[in-house]
């Protein structure tokens, strides 16, 4: 719980201190765990090799990607339950539409180096909101 803001108290600062670059590494995932509630170790584990290539700004520090992962990522899965998707856990053109769709931006089911969705979801992430 956050306490109430008093006149002394100093203006709000970046909560999740990302850079607002585009790229999905280790610092969004980490900052998206803690807003979504998941253990936050800046990786989202048992991805699906086959959409690597097609989203260069999922990257591989953060992504695991795997020809047949054996589980799903617990922040993938929160993700898709409040974008209103099938939570299955793994990354795909459906929940990067819902993503891009909530971000505002391009809805074409792709991350791209320096993703526009990317760079509103880390504003976001910044004022502690998803």
């Amino acid at each position: 719980a956050s306490k109430p803001a008093t006149t002394t108290s100093k203006p709000a600062t970046n909560k999740a201190g990302l850079t607002v670059d585009g790229l999905w590494g280790k610092s969004t995932t980490k900052a998206l765990q803690k807003v979504l509630g998941t253990t936050a170790d800046g990786i989202v584990s048992n991805q699906y090799s086959a959409y690597k290539a097609s989203n260069p700004g999922l990257l591989s520090q953060s992504w695991q990607w795997e020809a047949k992962p054996s589980g799903s990522s617990p922040m993938v899965k929160a993700m898709q339950k409040r974008l209103g998707v099938t939570a299955d856990g793994h990354i795909g053109p459906k929940t990067i539409k819902a993503l891009q769709k909530r971000m505002g931006t391009t809805v074409d089911g792709y991350i791209s180096k320096s993703s526009p969705c990317v760079k509103e979801l880390q504003k976001r992430l910044n004022s502690g909101k998803f």
